[in-house]
């Protein structure tokens, strides 16, 4: 199956096209049966809202595409109309936040992954994304799986910087962070965590075995990714330090400068379990089989040292809780 950004039509989202009050950058289509599409909107035509109430409440088609060649275009009417739906957020469903979540995560790391176009605007789009999730969460917090179904056909990198970025902040809940600006920058520090990767000579989503210089370089990307962001104004430096220190250890032995606990920033911390939980239960091309969800909880759990106990422990329990909500409405 061709990964997301590789389909001959890519989703788009019905909360976007709302926002349209001008001629249509592009031709929007319909999926009228399995891999055959039906343009239903031509460029530069205004939307008809009334035939979409038609198609979505009368033929129950809920699902809109554009071309591949044309979601570049659609990404720039994200870009435009995103910041105000977010700030103007009261009163819409989570289900309609979460996929505006999913187009402007998708316009950020293409531009900072794909595109290597790290700069103010991309940086911009990347903190409207978190600030998405922020609000989400405050909804409901079992909201933001829905996003990690939404992106589970994209590119591994794409989606492990995300996930990594829904379960740092869902961490951060459970351990009483408060403050906007403090989940912002750990959001932000998340979704960057691995910008250093896209600076690697070799393509190692592939690759299950590694030469010493390739890991070498591989283990450089903490402090690749922090050069990068150096000069970036609108990036706190708290987030690029989370960048430098999310694969540093408490009992020494992380890298890229083998900094004890004391050393390391809390908020790193928090990352760098994200982080590893999301690397174990991703699916990898190279990996015969991922981890359950309680497999790696009990992998991390008894890797002593490797991260901070108390918040490893705080983390293990969130998946517990769920369990248990789950098996409780099983038996009601």
């Amino acid at each position: 199956m061709p990964e997301f950004f590789e389909k001959d039509f890519i989703l788009i989202n019905l909360a976007i096209l709302q926002r349209l009050h001008g001629p249509i950058p592009f031709d929007i289509f319909i999926e009228r049966a399995p891999s055959a599409y039906t343009k239903i909107f031509k460029k530069t035509f205004y939307v008809d809202f009334d035939r979409i109430k038609k198609y979505t409440e009368e033929k129950k088609v809920h699902n809109f595409f554009v071309e591949r060649k044309d979601y570049d275009d659609y990404l720039k009417l994200v870009a435009s109309t995103s910041h105000d739906f977010f700030t103007k957020a009261e009163g819409k469903s989570v289900d309609e936040i979460v996929s505006v979540i999913k187009d402007v995560a998708d316009l950020s790391l293409l531009e900072l992954m794909q595109k290597n176009a790290v700069n103010p605007e991309s940086i911009t789009y990347a903190t409207n994304a978190i600030k998405g999730c922020i609000t989400t969460l405050s909804k409901d917090r079992t909201s933001l799986v829905r996003l990690l179904k939404l992106i589970s056909g994209h590119p591994y990198s794409f989606r492990h910087s995300i996930t990594t970025a829904v379960f740092s902040l869902l961490l951060a809940k459970a351990a009483k962070i408060e403050g906007q600006r403090n989940l912002e920058i750990l959001g932000l520090g998340a979704l960057l965590h691995d910008i250093g990767m896209s600076m690697i000579s070799m393509q190692i989503e592939d690759r299950k075995d590694l030469s010493p210089e390739e890991w070498k370089e591989i283990k450089s990307h903490p402090e690749v990714g922090k050069r990068i962001l150096e000069d970036i104004k609108n990036v706190p430096t708290e987030a690029k330090l989370i960048v430098l220190q999310h694969h540093e250890q408490p009992n020494g032995n992380g890298y890229p400068n083998n900094l004890y606990s004391r050393d390391i920033f809390f908020l790193a911390k928090i990352v760098g379990i994200a982080d590893t939980f999301c690397a174990l239960i991703l699916p990898r091309p190279y990996r015969d089989r991922v981890y359950t969800v309680y497999e790696a909880i009990d992998v991390m759990v008894y890797d002593r040292g490797k991260f901070d106990q108390k918040l490893v422990d705080l983390f293990a329990t969130l998946f517990v809780k769920a369990k248990e909500l789950s098996e409780k409405k099983k038996v009601s």
